[in-house]
């Protein structure tokens, strides 16, 4: 069996630096930078104890983890939260037949909407309970 290998292996970079991308190691460094010197004044500074520092600073820890090295399907965090937004919240696609839609156009020129003649006659089954309720103690 003969396979073909390109030989030009200069052209594929590989942006990594021992198994980290470019983009990972940009989040560690403001990892680094923003939490160390919020540890150091959290401790050192306000006197709060070193263990409770720790505990308040590991939420924004964990959303500069989730944005730095999360990924879903090969999309980063931020994308897959929006498109699992939009996704939740669009329009559902609805599909009808020709006859299906000049159906609706005819009853909607009547006034016959679909359920609208069920609430109609609820209400009217309910004026007219209410009116014999009304007649019975009347007459009583």
């Amino acid at each position: 069996m003969k396979i073909e290998v390109n030989k030009d292996f200069n052209i594929y970079k590989v942006e990594q630096w021992k198994g980290l991308e470019r983009k990972q190691i940009l989040y560690c460094m403001v990892l680094v930078g923003v939490l160390v010197p919020l540890l150091g004044i959290m401790v050192f500074v306000c006197r709060v104890p070193i263990l409770l520092s720790i505990w308040l600073l590991s939420p924004p820890l964990v959303v500069v983890l989730l944005f730095g090295f999360y990924q879903v399907d090969n999309m980063g965090f931020l994308e897959w939260l929006k498109r699992t937004y939009q996704l939740r919240y669009q329009e559902p696609l609805l599909f009808a037949t020709i006859e299906e839609l000049e159906s609706q156009q005819t009853e909607s020129k009547t006034g016959d909407f679909i359920g609208s003649n069920k609430k109609k006659k609820k209400q009217k089954e309910q004026k007219q309970r209410k009116k014999e309720k009304k007649q019975g103690v009347t007459k009583s």
